[in-house]
């Protein structure tokens, strides 16, 4: 059986490995977010010219190709 001391040692070791955690992931964030945000627009960009290309950019994953055309003849 613990004793009491022993169990507020884990409690105190388990939240300085949450906090170092915690601050590793922020920083990591910090670091890379700004350079995976672009790399994420970048091939958004693509995948939009890609489909323009296509000549079916203005369809969407969720419309039936019924509804594709109508917006192309309204357009």
């Amino acid at each position: 059986m613990k004793k009491k001391n022993e169990i507020g040692a884990s409690l105190v070791e388990y939240t300085l490995l949450v906090a170092l955690i915690s601050v590793i992931s922020m920083s990591g964030v910090t670091a890379f977010g700004e350079q995976v945000n672009d790399k994420l627009e970048k091939n958004a960009s693509l995948v939009l010219l890609a489909g323009a290309d296509t000549g079916i950019s203005g369809c969407g994953p969720l419309q039936s190709p019924e509804e594709c055309e109508l917006e192309e003849e309204q357009d």
